[in-house]
Order: structure tokens, then sequence, then C-alpha cells
């Protein structure tokens, strides 16, 4: 396995311009908020450690992938692309979290909202201390904004405008920056500490550790195999605040089933639209192991055992379940508040029953049973 380190900025130049560096489809979807951003943002100006990489390089192999997002959007669903084998293309098994937030932060933006940096904040800031009358404090504070906020105070500057100024005319920039500002004295210095810290910081070669497997694999036969990376996958995010066994899953699923995010995505969506009961990935891969007579065993291995069953009854499931859910708000039935049909567990027992039923439907000789049964 191949180790060096690189800097942040060479690791998001392979993502916006060499197009070099993308996720697996197996990966689970973007879920840090934007205090999660800020959090490592300010970790990285105090050059707290980042935390290694793990990249896979999947030059002999055909593999499902999406790449990063610059503009993320909460609830989007991400389209795979298949990389045919013969192209060289790293793909990131551990960090897709950090990668994707600096990618953001840098370049795009989270739910419309740009990062912006106060160039006269500090070290040494406590936000639970923090009375400064203008909400900045002196920590190395970043923020979110809109672009067009017009309230937002001209000392906060856009992260990725500081971190792309040519090295060239960095420093004339900076004395602009601080005159446009009016910054005089302690806050000019330190303003010019700050960016030039940012700057540096970004840039370092040393800072992020790098592995990559098969980076040295001469040939195919030498490469692991997708149940290999699999595995790998699996046993690198089962630990700390790694992926959940919801997560685990559906990564399973979903490098055997090329389909599998976008179906399970427009089915929630689809039954969330009529009737918002906070279904999630989660109840839709038990359902599928119910209707199928699979252990109910909630554990990656088991969906290993049993995942040649579960996407061949993913259609039939579906319908069984719009129509327990329609069958649920009927007016001869009339649960109309989502607290009523809590847990949701209580649905398994009826969307098994209509899965058996043709076209997953309700017959209209057994509503009244049905009826009986729910309530």
């Amino acid at each position: 396995m191949a180790t060096k380190t690189e800097s942040v900025l060479a690791l998001l130049n392979q993502i916006r311009n060499d197009q070099q560096l993308v996720l697996p489809d197996l990966q689970r979807d973007f879920v840090w908020k934007p205090d999660q951003i800020r959090l490592l943002m300010d970790s990285i100006m105090r050059e707290y450690p980042f935390g290694s990489l793990l990249l896979w390089q999947t030059r002999f192999l055909e593999v499902p992938y999406r790449n990063f997002v610059d503009n993320y959007v909460p609830g989007t669903t991400f389209m795979p692309q298949i990389k045919k084998a013969g192209v060289p293309l790293r793909m990131v098994l551990d960090g897709q979290q950090r990668l994707q937030s600096l990618f953001v932060a840098i370049y795009g933006t989270h739910d419309r909202r740009r990062l912006y940096f106060n160039i006269t904040s500090g070290p040494g800031y406590d936000p639970e201390k923090d009375d400064a009358e203008d909400g900045l404090g002196t920590a190395d504070r970043f923020e979110f904004w809109q672009e067009g906020d017009s309230n937002r105070p001209k000392r906060l500057l856009l992260v990725g405008e500081i971190v792309n100024w040519p090295a060239r005319l960095a420093d004339a920039q900076i004395e602009k920056v601080i005159g446009e500002v009016g910054l005089k004295d302690d806050e000019a210095s330190r303003a010019r500490t700050n960016m030039r810290l940012l700057r540096s910081v970004m840039s370092r070669s040393d800072l992020v550790p790098v592995e990559t497997i098969d980076d040295e694999a001469p040939d195919a036969a030498s490469a692991r195999t997708i149940n290999e990376i699999l595995e790998i996958f699996v046993r690198v995010n089962t630990g700390g605040t790694r992926l959940s066994r919801s997560d685990l899953m559906f990564s399973f699923l979903k490098s055997k089933w090329g389909g599998a995010r976008v179906a399970f995505d427009d089915l929630i969506r689809l039954v969330e639209s009529k009737s918002p009961l906070g279904l999630d990935k989660d109840f839709v891969i038990r359902g599928l192991l119910v209707v199928t007579d699979s252990p109910v065993t909630y554990d990656v291995d088991n969906v290993q055992r049993h995942w040649d069953q579960l996407q061949p009854a993913f259609e039939q499931f579906a319908k069984a379940l719009q129509s327990a859910v329609d069958f649920i708000r009927s007016p001869d039935v009339g649960i109309l508040s989502r607290t009523l049909v809590q847990p949701l567990s209580t649905l398994y027992p009826l969307v098994y029953h209509l899965y058996h039923c043709k076209n997953g439907s309700v017959p209209d000789e057994q509503r009244p049973l049905l009826r009986s049964v729910l309530y």
C-alpha cells in the first residue's frame, strides 16, 4: 500500500481540475453540517492533526462512482457513473466527509451559502464566554453566509478567495484588503498573519497522510477484488464515529446493485411526499429482509448472505409499501398522524401481506379485516 503526504489544495485540485479523485458509489451520502465544516477549518488553522485518507486506485476494474459536489444541497440524490476498466481513477474509501467539506468550503456552497473567514480573529477564543457585540469574537472563526447578504461584516472574506490568490500577488492583495476594511495597528497585523496562515496551511505538503490501495499493482491479477475492497471499507468504518450499520449495509447493497441509491431515494421520496412518516433506508432494508423471509438480524453479514434475494424483491416491495401507506390514510382507516404509526415496524406485517397480493394492492374484500388487524 503506497503512503505519502499531500496538501489540501493538491487534493482539491485532483477533484476540481484533474478529476482524478472521486467517490465510489458504495460511500454513503455527504452528511456533515455547517458547524462541522467550520470546526474542521478551525482545526486546520490551529495545525491540529488532520487524520489520514484511504484511497483506492481502480485502474484495472469497472467501478460505479460519483463525483464530489461543489454546490451541496441537503437531500440531493447523487447519480452514479461507471468508470471503465483501464482508466486510472482514485476513489476515497475513508475521508469523504473531510474532503467534501473542504471542497465546499473553498470552491462551493453549502445549502447556497459560502464560507467566510474573519480575518481579525485569532486562537484562544472561548465561544461560551464571548460577549462581543458583533458576534465575531476573536477565534479563527469561519461563518457561512449568502453572497448577497448586505449585513455581512467587511472583515469576513471568502475562504476560497484568500486561498486562491496567486502567490506573486498575495502580499498586494492582503494590503488591499486591510485598506478596504479599514484595519489599523494590532488588527491589521493580526489580519496579515491570519491570511498568510490560512494560505500556508492549505498548501502544506505534509499536512494530509494519504494511503492508496493498489497504487503499485502491476496488473489486474494483483489488484484487489471488489469484495476485498468492500471488506476493507466495512472494517475501516466500524469503529469510532464511523458509519452506522444501516450505512454499511447500504454500501454493500450498492456494491452489488448498481441502481440501489436511486431506487431507494426515489421510493422514500415518493412515499414521504404522500405521508411524511420518517421512512429511511434503514426501514427499506429491514422491510426487504422481512418480505423475502430472510433472517431479520440487522447486520452486514446477514445482508451479505441474502442480498441476492433483496434486489429482485424491491419492485413488489415498493408497490406493497405504497399501498400500505395509501391504505392507512384512506377514509375508511383514517390514520393521518405519524404518531399513530409508531414504531414504524408496525407497518411490516401489513407490507408483508400486501407483498404477497397481486400488484401489492389491498384486496377490496380484505379491507375491513386488515383495518381491524392494523388497529
